[in-house]
């Protein structure tokens, strides 16, 4: 048994400014000691960082629950966030609702779309200066995919990524607090107003309104199951191309692979995925006295799957703090594992796919920018960049 009293990572919080930043050498550190290391901060928490453990607790929904919050501190939304915050039976019946729109077939419909709106971006770019790549094509790029997707007007899409980013990325300040209300107001209004006036249109908005004609969405369930897509929707897409495109600025030779081999976009989308892992953290508490690995955790414990830990783990993968554009096989936990795994999983692929064929093609020649604005990360849940500055062009 571990001694949580003398726990060298007692003081580790995943909330804090910049966390990512020296994230990879806290997993190392985490993953090096013995049973579940605890943080006592907000409450206090195990440290799952270690592939094998994150992969027990999360396909062990019945032990590892997500009923009582994903988020270390709560989020402090009005309602549980669907359908990440239940669990099975009613997590199977709330995915059934919009699983048609996010098949392989129905997300490959979007490609043209998707290719249009990352041309425009590009196209838009200055062919030689410095850019904030984050500002000019990582946000706006999946955001106005998502809106597409799922039926939002394209004119609220500067605000929605304002709120949205400002919302999850401030926990606990009253900035964050301001913008979660201001998202509520707008997104209660529009999902009235579709409630009342249906448009018609065969969408995932849609798909979620009309649930409540038998009952398993109540209206407070239907504005935060539409939350929730427009969080994973907005940001996880945005962090992934961010990271790709840091590696990229420094590893040229792997964009003149992927340019003369398109055919490995395929196995390099699953790889930055890997490699960035976006959704880092996630929180469980347990439902019954369990043991892992080495650690006794009574019921009701708080736990974080370290999803970011787990896809670096060398115990998992060979070089895991490198992009490996055909790395096979890649069981990777990016995208979550067991029945909690991302419902949008064919949709981030397209997207990473289409705008990395676009970007490399098109863009010209670039390079980090060594007298920019230093890199800024999103902590909590959900982690990436959120600036990158570049210069392009052979200047």
């Amino acid at each position: 048994m571990n001694d949580p009293t003398h726990c060298p990572f007692a003081g580790f919080d995943h909330n804090l400014p910049d966390h990512r930043a020296t994230a990879e050498t806290q997993w190392r550190g985490l993953r090096a000691e013995p049973g579940l290391p605890r943080s006592a901060a907000h409450g206090g928490f195990h440290i799952l960082s270690r592939y094998e453990d994150v992969t027990a607790a999360a396909l062990d929904w019945e032990t590892f629950s997500s009923a009582q919050g994903i988020a270390i501190p709560d989020l402090h939304f009005n309602e549980r966030l669907v359908p990440v915050e239940y669990d099975p039976p009613r997590l199977r019946a709330f995915r059934r609702i919009v699983m048609r729109f996010l098949t392989p077939t129905a997300v490959a419909q979007h490609e043209a779309a998707a290719r249009d709106i990352a041309r425009s971006l590009v196209d838009a770019l200055p062919r030689a200066g410095r850019i904030d790549f984050v500002e000019t094509f990582a946000r706006p790029f999946p955001t106005g995919v998502a809106l597409t997707v799922f039926g939002f007007p394209n004119s609220d899409a500067d605000r929605l990524d304002k709120l949205i980013n400002s919302a999850i990325g401030g926990r606990g300040d009253e900035a964050a607090r301001a913008a979660s209300e201001e998202l509520e107001a707008y997104l209660t209004a529009f999902v009235t107003n579709r409630r009342e006036h249906p448009v018609g249109s065969d969408n995932i908005i849609d798909a979620i309104v009309a649930s409540s004609d038998d009952d398993l969405l109540s209206p407070a369930e239907q504005l935060s199951f539409v939350k929730l897509l427009l969080f994973g929707g907005f940001t996880t897409t945005t962090f992934a191309l961010s990271s790709f495109i840091a590696w990229i600025a420094e590893h040229p030779q792997d964009r003149e692979r992927l340019v003369h081999h398109p055919d490995l976009m395929r196995s390099a989308a699953d790889e930055i995925v890997r490699y960035s892992s976006p959704g880092t953290y996630l929180g469980r508490t347990t439902m019954r006295e369990v043991e892992l690995a080495g650690t006794s955790l009574a019921a009701g414990s708080r736990v974080v799957l370290g999803y970011g830990s787990a896809n670096r783990d060398p115990a998992q993968f060979d070089r895991p703090d490198e992009l490996i554009l055909d790395r096979s096989p890649n069981p990777h936990l990016g995208f979550g594992m067991g029945p909690h795994r991302c419902i949008g999983v064919h949709l981030a692929k397209l997207e990473l796919t289409v705008a990395a064929e676009t970007l490399l093609s098109a863009l010209p020649a670039f390079r980090l920018d060594p007298e920019g604005e230093p890199i800024h990360w999103m902590s909590g849940e959900t982690q990436g960049m959120t600036n990158l500055p570049l210069i392009l062009g052979d200047a």
